[in-house]
């Protein structure tokens, strides 16, 4: 008989330990020295069987068998959607990244400028849609892009979501600032629980934040944006692409 020592197990065998599981159908043996398999059945019977020795990728380049391929092929088949799939988020901010993304690359093609308020509109309807009752959020994963000081101690804070931060592509900011009485309701004040866990925080951390935003005559979040020019398409094209949205943040966490 053989011997039953297995220093070197090659791939096919392997496979079929996987798929034959049961001992009196099939035995699997390799000589330290040899490369013949020797397959046992029932009833006593043994035949012999000369397989290619085995080699590595880096040997051949080729010829591993059509059972390294399916199984690769496999493994990139479950892996796939997994590996491409982003950092898990709360449907509502799902839904409010795939509002931005969609109306940004409609308005980045448009030259009727009637036609950016009617996109606008649309936007602002899907917000909502994604958004809770009182335009409010929770469980967003935001990271921190700046802290800037009240003159009575506070602070107004600036976040963007890590997923669209991309400054050649649509970029939301959220902070807790706006026009009018809306800047001087969100700031956070000093002894207070945002402002400690601000204190402790810097540019470039995430966290997970929830808050509400403001509503605006459509009835969509309330947001200012930069005229960086007086080209009336490209300052409505901001609109889109560098939203600045004004939120009340009522908790934040950081990672």
């Amino acid at each position: 008989m053989p011997s039953t020592t297995q220093p070197c197990r090659p791939l096919p065998a392997m496979l079929l330990r996987i798929f034959i599981t049961s001992p009196s159908l099939l035995r699997t043996f390799q000589p330290a020295s040899s490369q013949i398999w020797w397959l046992s059945l029932p009833g006593g019977r043994q035949i012999q069987k000369q397989v290619a020795p085995c080699r590595s990728l880096g040997e051949t380049g080729v010829g591993v068998g059509k059972p390294v391929v399916l199984l690769v092929a496999l493994i990139a088949a479950l892996a796939g959607p997994v590996g491409a799939r982003e950092p898990d988020v709360p449907p509502s901010q799902a839904a409010f990244r795939a509002a931005l993304t969609k109306y940004y690359e409609k308005c980045a093609t448009e030259t009727e400028q009637a036609r950016f308020v009617e996109l606008q509109r649309a936007r602002a309807t899907a917000f909502v849609q994604s958004l809770g009752e009182g335009l409010a959020f929770a469980g967003w994963l935001l990271e921190l892009k700046g802290i800037e000081p009240t003159p009575r101690g506070g602070y107004f804070v600036r976040f963007i979501d890590p997923a669209l931060a991309d400054l050649r592509a649509v970029r939301p900011t959220y902070w807790n600032g706006g026009p009018g009485k809306i800047g001087r309701e969100t700031a956070i004040p000093r002894d207070t629980e945002l402002h400690d866990v601000l204190r402790g925080m810097r540019p470039g951390m995430q966290a997970v934040v929830a808050g509400r935003f403001f509503p605006d005559e459509d009835g969509g979040p309330l947001f200012e944006s930069a005229k960086i020019t007086f080209r009336a398409n490209e300052a409505e094209k901001a609109k889109f692409r560098t939203p600045y949205f004004s939120v009340q943040f009522t908790r934040i966490e950081p990672k």
